[in-house]
């Protein structure tokens, strides 16, 4: 039996059409990779379309809070603790006085008469706050004021250190559910190289990262380090205590009362 010739098909290679070409894509079919790929990437949009909302569900709450300050809206109490005696508390009152509009001569007008409370309007960032200064050596007085704040500010020196006595009240405010503070460096000079400022920025955040997590460090030592200051406490958004939202409540500095009259002997009306 002889042998049958048998030819190859011919190749067309480069040669082929592009309709030939698109025809042999188009018969693959998509292989699981492509099936993980497509489900990850709606994954990945829907992401962002949840973070989109909840990104201008906070804008919508900014503004109505920005717009309700000036008329119905509460101040945000903010307090102010200093690490060391040598901090002058109220000297950085009178800055932000008068950084916010008060000017220099009614900077001390805000003011309470014994420097203990003030409240002040800042026309710029639309925020009113109440700053309460309680002394570091009295520990009930520094929970019941972080208790009652929205934000705290804690305000050391560039030498930054933590002695006995900011250790033991620091401690206990963690304990009790001190936010996220904000470090204020007061006696720097604001000429100093940019090296020393971050050195000391630094020095600051470390020493206070033990006591509280993620901590701002600020300066404070001229009219743009007050500005910041007064921006970072009216957009940084600070969670809201807990008892606030579950009833109503009245801050005061001082109260007072008086008893009721004792009963008449036969129990009658007094």
């Amino acid at each position: 039996m002889g042998l049958t010739q048998k030819n190859k098909g011919h190749k067309a290679g480069r040669q082929a059409g592009i309709g030939r070409r698109h025809k042999f894509k188009e018969s693959k079919q998509p292989s699981q990779s492509v099936k993980a790929g497509g489900n990850a990437l709606l994954a990945r949009t829907d992401r962002m379309k949840r973070a989109k909302l909840t990104k201008d569900e906070r804008r919508k709450e900014v503004l109505t809070q920005k717009r309700q300050v000036r008329e119905q809206g509460p101040p945000k109490v903010v307090m102010l603790l200093a690490l060391v005696d040598d901090v002058n508390v109220s000297s950085l009152q009178g800055w932000l006085a008068a950084s916010a509009g008060a000017g220099e001569t009614g900077a001390d007008a805000c003011m309470g008469s014994d420097g203990a409370a003030s409240t002040m309007m800042c026309a710029v960032h639309k925020l009113r706050a109440t700053f309460i200064t309680p002394s570091r050596h009295d520990l009930l007085a520094c929970l019941e004021a972080c208790r009652v704040a929205d934000a705290v500010v804690l305000v050391g020196t560039p030498a930054f250190e933590v002695d006995a006595v900011s250790d033991r009240c620091l401690t206990a405010l963690r304990l009790q559910g001190m936010p996220a503070p904000c470090v204020v460096l007061s006696g720097l000079d604001p000429k100093a190289p940019m090296n020393v400022k971050s050195a000391a920025k630094k020095a600051a955040h470390a020493a206070i990262e033990l006591y509280a997590q993620e901590p701002r460090v600020m300066l404070a030592d001229s009219w743009q380090d007050v500005g910041e200051l007064w921006r970072h406490l009216a957009t940084h958004h600070w969670p809201t205590p807990g008892w606030k939202s579950l009833r109503p409540y009245v801050m005061a500095e001082e109260v007072t009362f008086v008893a009721d009259a004792p009963p008449p002997p036969g129990g009658g009306p007094p």
